[in-house]
C-alpha cells in the first residue's frame, strides 16, 4: 500500500528531511520518499510511504501524531492511502 502526505510548508527541505527520518523505522513501513512539487495543482511537498496492508491503520495513527506535532509548520495537509489493484 502507499500512503501520500501532501503539504505546504515554509521550512527548507532539509529541515522537512530530518523531521520525517524516523518514519522509516516504524513497523510495517518500507521506504519513505520526500518529493517536491515541480508542476500542477497540489500542495508543494509529498512525502509517499510504502507499507505493508496489514498494518495500514497502525501507520495512520502514528501519521496523525507526526501531524499534531508538525502542524504549526504544516498546512493545506492531504492524507490519501492507495491499495494496489
Amino acid at each position: 500500500m502507499k500512503v501520500l502526505v501532501q503539504f505546504d510548508s515554509y521550512a527548507m527541505d532539509y529541515d522537512i528531511k530530518g523531521a520525517i527520518g524516523g518514519m522509516s523505522g516504524l513497523e510495517g513501513v518500507h521506504s519513505v520518499k520526500l518529493m517536491r512539487k515541480v508542476s500542477g495543482d497540489a500542495p508543494k511537498y509529498c512525502i509517499e510511504l510504502e507499507i505493508d496492508d496489514e498494518k495500514s491503520e497502525s501507520v495512520r495513527e502514528k501519521l496523525g501524531r507526526y501531524r499534531s506535532q508538525y502542524s504549526g509548520e504544516m498546512s493545506n495537509t492531504v492524507v490519501t492511502s492507495y491499495r494496489i489493484v
